[in-house]
């Protein structure tokens, strides 16, 4: 009897321990889901701000894509206009040496045009949009004069870039001081084969002065 009594208390022992080991994992688990539903939720809202943030700045690229868009369509409008308006221009010039007589022509479009000659360099802009006339001319003799080169220098390096067109032409002799002009000459049109110009040669140029990627010292070849 003493022994039955011993083994019951044991079983309800064992029940009771049964339940709140049972209880207690219960808990766990229920602690345990919480506290995953917790992180989840939280890292539900760290996703949905990212997400949000990720849809703004795509909505900002959009419309940046958009404004690049339309600033190059609008670019390339007033560059086919440009074009268009350049290539119906017919320009011819010539400029004379001492045995040829001197002087220089210059005609636009078949027309003869009235223009400053004078030895040494002239250089002469023919005015954008339109192409149809000589807007500035002046000469510079770069044959008696050091301070002629000066000054033909310092107009070349206040010429506008890419648009008017660009006019020069040796009369009579040009060289005796031009050096320092050659690179100049070759960095704002672009002339190839001014740097060849020997006594008593003589040169016309056509063309338009250019914008390098970067920063450009016109008083240096370009390279």
């Amino acid at each position: 009897s003493a022994l039955d009594a011993e083994i019951s208390r044991a079983s309800v022992a064992d029940s009771s321990f049964a339940a709140v080991n049972n209880n207690l994992a219960i808990s766990l688990a229920s602690g345990l889901s919480a506290a995953v539903s917790s992180a989840f939720s939280s890292s539900s809202v760290l996703v949905t701000a990212e997400a949000a943030r990720a849809a703004a700045v795509e909505s900002s690229l959009a419309v940046s894509v958009l404004a690049a868009a339309a600033i190059g369509q609008s670019a390339q409008a007033s560059l086919n206009s440009y074009v268009n308006a350049i290539n119906g221009v017919n320009i011819g010039v010539t400029g004379a040496g001492y045995c040829a007589g001197n002087g220089i022509t210059l005609e636009i479009n078949n027309v003869p045009q009235s223009v400053v000659t004078g030895r040494g360099i002239c250089l002469y802009t023919i005015a954008a949009p339109a192409f149809n006339a000589v807007s500035t001319q002046n000469c510079y003799d770069t044959y008696g004069s050091a301070a002629a080169t000066t000054s033909l220098i310092s107009s070349l390096n206040v010429l506008p870039n890419n648009a008017d067109i660009i006019v020069m032409a040796a009369s009579d002799e040009a060289t005796n001081n031009l050096g320092p002009a050659i690179p100049v000459i070759q960095s704002t049109v672009n002339s190839r084969f001014i740097s060849a110009i020997t006594y008593p040669e003589r040169q016309a140029i056509i063309g338009r002065t250019f914008t390098d990627p970067l920063p450009h010292d016109r008083t240096n070849p370009r390279p």
